[in-house]
Order: C-alpha cells, then sequence, then structure tokens
C-alpha cells in the first residue's frame, strides 16, 4: 500500500499480483484471502481510473466472499459498497444503485439482530451506516430522476422506471410525497 500511497502505481501493481499469486498457490482462488488481494488491486485499479481491469476483479473478490464468509458478512457488504462505488464512477448509475440495494438489503437484516443482540452503542454506530447507505442511494435516485426528467420529459416513465428501484425506502411516505412534488410527479 506504501507505493500506492506515493504513487507508485507500477510498482504497487507488481507487489498486490505477486501477493495474488502467493495468495492463489497457497490458500486457494476461493479463499477470504485471496479476495482481499483481490480488493487491493481493485483499489489500486480504481485509484487510477483502470474500471475495466477492475470491475472483473472486484466481481470475483465478491463471489469469492459471498460463498465463503456468506452473503450477511461485513465484508460482502463492503463490496457491494464499493462495486457500486466503482458503477457510480463509471457514470452506471442503474448498476450503482443495484448495488447500493443489495448493500441495503443486507444492512437491513443485520441490524434487525444488532437491535436485538446489540449494546447501544452498536446499535447506533449501525444505524449511521446504514443512514449514510440510505443518503447515498437516495442521491443516486434523484441524479436519475434529474437525468431523466430533462432528457425523456415523460413523469409517466419516470415513474415506472423510479418506484421500484425506490422499494419501501421511501416511496409511500412523507418523504416521498415531497420528493414527488419537488420533481413535478405530485400537485400540491
Amino acid at each position: 500500500m506504501l507505493y500506492q500511497i506515493q504513487g507508485k502505481y507500477v510498482e504497487a501493481e507488481l507487489l498486490y499480483q505477486r501477493a495474488l499469486a502467493i495468495n492463489e498457490k497457497a490458500l486457494g482462488p476461493s479463499h477470504p484471502d485471496t479476495a482481499t488481494t483481490l480488493n487491493n488491486l481493485v483499489g489500486l485499479y480504481q485509484n487510477q481510473g483502470n474500471y475495466n481491469e477492475a470491475e472483473p476483479l472486484h466481481q470475483r473478490a465478491l463471489t469469492v466472499q459471498e460463498k465463503t464468509l456468506g452473503h450477511y458478512h461485513s465484508d460482502v457488504v463492503q463490496s457491494f459498497s464499493k462495486l457500486a462505488g466503482l458503477y457510480q464512477a463509471q457514470g452506471n448509475i442503474s448498476q450503482a444503485i443495484a448495488h447500493h440495494h443489495k448493500e441495503t438489503e443486507v444492512e437491513e437484516t443485520n441490524l434487525v439482530v444488532i437491535l436485538i443482540t446489540g449494546s447501544e452503542r452498536r446499535k447506533n454506530a449501525y444505524m449511521a451506516t446504514i443512514s449514510g447507505t440510505t443518503d447515498t442511494v437516495l442521491s443516486l435516485h434523484l441524479q436519475t430522476v434529474h437525468i431523466f426528467t430533462t432528457s425523456a420529459g415523460s413523469n409517466t416513465k419516470l415513474r415506472q422506471l423510479i418506484t421500484p428501484n425506490f422499494g419501501r425506502m421511501i416511496f409511500g411516505g412523507p418523504l416521498s410525497r415531497n420528493i414527488n412534488r419537488k420533481i413535478g410527479l405530485e400537485n400540491g
């Protein structure tokens, strides 16, 4: 990581690739530590803007993590978030939203367990995490709304496109009515 921080990307890439080869040989391609090494290489590629190099490695790491750690593990949640960030950086807002929704689904499931068994400190910390994810997803949705309202101009098609994506997070509640009014989908 030191080379990466110093901007010595070629040296960093060589070391990450070497570490990946060692992990794959010693631990196997489906080991959580191998996924971590993949994610380190992904981070390097993303920092350089090499999204096409990063995406398949990120997908591979996520697959390994889900298979070995389980769908509800915090590393999997973090991978959903990072993959969503990659898609957002590429301008692929629909994929970014889809991966943030996966992240939110897992966070909501984990929240139930934390609310039942966690300390107050842990509950508050997890609520802050979910709040941040929700803010990000809503921001992406609003970007989508702006893009489609300025380019398509069809509120009916817009609602059909966006309503399933918002899901239970906001539609039907007071927040959705305020957003709908602001973007012209509802009077009043």
